[in-house]
Formats: structure tokens, C-alpha cells, sequence
């Protein structure tokens, strides 16, 4: 979204029309699309002991119509400190299938690179690691080959 329109007036709308063309891709195409958006610098980082996140959809920079437009918002805060019960918090924000607020703490694996937590495994294996090299060639990425040896 940083690509939109420079001018204020015009900044606004065209984020609106941005994410409704998104949503209008989504259900043309029966998909789940994830728009990232920073919240606003404003908020401060969680307490070393939180249980819960302390971010809310209206922490969402830019257009009102970002988290208007959004069937599911959730956010991601990380903790830091010796003492903390996690390593992240994510809240779901908003889920309008559902209609419920939830909060779940998860540690990360430096291991596997991966959320985890009492619910789920550290060393899941899925079947889509198959698909990923093992080691990423930059000079076939710049061709458009990514895959190729």
C-alpha cells in the first residue's frame, strides 16, 4: 500500500478501493487473501509478563475501510524479556464467520522456523516441504527460475 497516491485526499479512498478489489479477487476466485498491515507506532510493545496482546482493529494504519472490509483480522505481537510466558500473541481480531475474539500464545522453534504451542507440534511435517530447495539460488530468482539448478 505504500505504492497508492502520495495526496492526502486521495490516500485514503484509494486504500479502500485497494482492499475491496482484494475481496472482489477472494471470492471470485474462492481463496483466503492476507493483506498485511502495520498497525500505528503509537502502541506500546507488551509487558514482559502479558497474557493477552494490546492491539485492537482500529489500530490498523491507514483507511477505516482496511478492517471494515476484512472478513478475519488478526495480529501478531511479540514479547521480549527473560520472564515472558511465550514468545508471541496472536488475537484474532475479527472473524466474521464466527464472530468470536481469541487469544493464543505460541513459542518459536529457531529450529524449524515455526509457531508452536501446547496444541500443535514444534517438528510438524507437512507435505509442501518437498517443494522447497534447499538452498535458494538468487541468480535464478533474478531469470524467473527459482527451481532450476
Amino acid at each position: 500500500m505504500t505504492v497508492m497516491e502520495e495526496n492526502a485526499e486521495n490516500l485514503y479512498s484509494d486504500q479502500a478501493n485497494f482492499v475491496q478489489k482484494c475481496k472482489d479477487f477472494a471470492v471470485k476466485n474462492n481463496c483466503h487473501l492476507i493483506l498485511v498491515a502495520h498497525p500505528n507506532k503509537s502502541k506500546q510493545e507488551l509487558e514482559e509478563e502479558a497474557l493477552k496482546g494490546n492491539l485492537e482493529k482500529t489500530d490498523i494504519s491507514g483507511s477505516n475501510n482496511i478492517p471494515n472490509k476484512a472478513d478475519n483480522i488478526i495480529s501478531v505481537e511479540r514479547l521480549f524479556g527473560e520472564n515472558r510466558p511465550c514468545d508471541a500473541i496472536i488475537t484474532v481480531l475479527k472473524d466474521r464467520e464466527e464472530g468470536q475474539r481469541k487469544v493464543v500464545q505460541y513459542n518459536f522453534s529457531k529450529n524449524s522456523k515455526r509457531f508452536y504451542n501446547e496444541n500443535t507440534l514444534e517438528t510438524e511435517v507437512y507435505g509442501w516441504e518437498q517443494f522447497i530447495p534447499l538452498s535458494i539460488n538468487y541468480e535464478n530468482i533474478r531469470k524467473g527460475n527459482p527451481f532450476e539448478d
